[in-house]
């Protein structure tokens, strides 16, 4: 009866971690870097982005995967936004051996008109 009592406990434990298994594996753990973006590989998917001047030296590829969040003014915009030269925050996630973005949001052009609180 022990044994029984024992095989379903370990059955109950099991199924539970299985439940848990995709909530810990959606619980990623990003991180983010602030600066202008260097080069764009439309072919390869990827974004580097290098430090903003006055910072350690830094270069870093962004794989960006089609359903990363690009904005620009809390505002979703395509892809194709991106340009070089462009100051952006990329929250980002060691997957699979590479950087991978998980949302980059652009910062408004100096030549963009920005909104004032009513």
């Amino acid at each position: 009866m022990r044994h029984l009592h024992r095989g379903w406990s370990l059955l109950a434990l099991l199924l539970a971690l299985l439940a848990t298994a995709p909530a810990m594996a959606a619980r990623q753990h990003f991180q983010a870097m602030t600066g202008q973006i260097q080069k764009i590989d439309v072919a390869a998917d990827t974004v580097t982005v290098a430090n903003l001047p006055g910072t350690k030296e830094q270069k870093m590829t962004f794989h960006v995967p089609s359903d990363a969040s690009i904005t620009r003014n809390d505002q979703k915009v395509a892809v194709v936004a991106l340009k070089e030269g462009d100051r952006v925050t990329v929250k980002y996630a060691h997957e699979k051996g590479h950087l991978s973005a998980h949302s980059i949001a652009l910062e408004p052009s100096s030549a963009e008109p920005t909104k004032l609180g009513n």
